[in-house]
């Protein structure tokens, strides 16, 4: 019930900052005519928190070839993420009024998380913009849920222009209620930085004498992200068993071998907690917040993942994904996937025990993946029709030609 009122309060605070910035961007001041007159685009993710995935590649490909759109990255005051911005482009702070009157003025708003990443976007007050859907990721591993008041449906007639990665992602989204005239199928502009670290061959020294593995487990809607929520909870469990685990711990110092573990930005408060139960572990170590998780991608042998949509950033790059769905019973009760989990691009563990055995196979075999190749093919031809680092272009395209229609 808490978390209840704490969520209508803020759609409170939000609907009077949307009415009085209305107000004041009808009033003929000479700042609001400029705004009115300028192309002004507008692009927020993470709910403010954060300046990555989707939105913060196309808003750094829009910066450097479109010098005549202004374009403003929104995000929270609080983030550690402000500076990462600013050194790109203009920022506006999501929770000032100023963004809403921009907002409101705004030629274009794009969100990569959801409606609140721009916080006039759910608005009908502000008609004037065409809305974009980027999304973080490729959706598929997991369902994306309503909000507050919203459902997805509902949330989905709100925008004008889903760019996707694929006729494959596009499907999916039309099983939200999107029609086809929504719908542009460009790629995800995050493989365009992912292809360009990828050649720059952004790794420290040290990184180049160690192979790596990276593990990501996402989030689960039934664990609270309260940092003394996860001791106790199988999630903690299950992770710790798997990185306590004497047997990967002696295969990973032998052969030179580190795990490196990033939390999902929604369990961030949990980072110490989850230092703690790993500690006396020499080659397993728990990234702190901030990181650039692309870098992280480009410098791993293997990925070990569970639902994350990353799983399908490391399939681009050709590299192999090890699934360790531990709680697939319940994750599929609770959340569930678009795509049949029995058929993925990698091997599955279900318990720690079958997570070691896989890891250390991999490492055995020096990540040789020739026995996923033929899955993995199958599953990029579906998924990657574009593999050419023009998703960005393609995707701005969509958006100029849809303000010219």
């Amino acid at each position: 019930m808490q978390v209840i009122l704490k969520k209508i309060a803020r759609e409170i605070d939000r609907t009077v900052k949307i009415i009085t910035a209305f107000l004041v961007s009808r009033i003929p001041f000479r700042q609001v005519k400029r705004l009115r007159d300028e192309q002004c685009w507008l692009i927020g993710g993470s709910v403010g928190k954060a300046y990555a995935d989707n939105g913060a590649a196309l808003h750094k490909y829009i910066t450097e070839h479109y010098p005549d759109i202004n374009v403003y990255w929104v995000i929270n005051k609080n983030s550690s993420d402000v500076e990462k911005a600013r050194l790109v482009g203009p920022t506006l702070y999501r929770e000032d009024l100023k963004t809403y009157i921009y907002g409101l003025l705004a030629q274009v708003q794009i969100v990569s998380h959801g409606l609140h990443d721009v916080p006039t976007c759910s608005s009908k007050l502000s008609k004037r913009a065409v809305k974009v859907r980027l999304g973080h990721g490729l959706t598929a591993l997991k369902k994306t849920n309503g909000s507050l008041l919203r459902s997805v449906e509902t949330k989905s007639q709100i925008f004008d222009l889903v760019p996707v990665s694929s006729e494959f992602e596009a499907e999916i989204k039309r099983n939200w209620g999107f029609t086809s005239d929504q719908i542009a199928v460009t790629g995800l502009p995050r493989f365009d930085e992912l292809l360009r670290k990828r050649e720059l061959s952004l790794i420290s020294p040290g990184e180049v004498q160690n192979s790596k593995i990276l593990y990501m487990p996402t989030w689960r809607d039934w664990l609270p992200p309260e940092s003394n929520a996860l001791v106790g909870s199988d999630f903690y469990a299950q992770v710790v068993a798997f990185l306590m685990d004497p047997g990967l711990n002696e295969c990973l110092m032998r052969h030179n071998i580190f795990i490196d573990v990033h939390l999902h930005i929604i369990m961030q408060q949990n980072l110490n907690t989850m230092m703690n139960g790993l500690t006396g572990l020499s080659n397993v170590r728990v990234l702190p917040s901030g990181v650039d998780l692309q870098v992280e991608l480009v410098s791993s042998k293997l990925l070990i993942t569970d639902y994350s949509s990353v799983a399908w950033d490391f399939l681009y790059l050709d590299k192999p994904v090890l699934f360790y769905q531990f709680d697939l019973e319940k994750f599929t009760r609770y959340r569930g996937a678009y795509i049949d989990l029995n058929d993925l691009f990698g091997p599955v563990a279900y318990n720690p025990r079958q997570a070691v055995a896989l890891t250390r196979t991999f490492i055995e075999q020096d990540f040789d993946c020739t026995g996923y190749k033929e899955m993995m093919d199958r599953w990029q031809k579906k998924a990657f029709p574009y593999r050419d680092a023009n998703n960005c272009a393609r995707t701005v395209e969509a958006i100029l030609k849809l303000l010219d229609d």
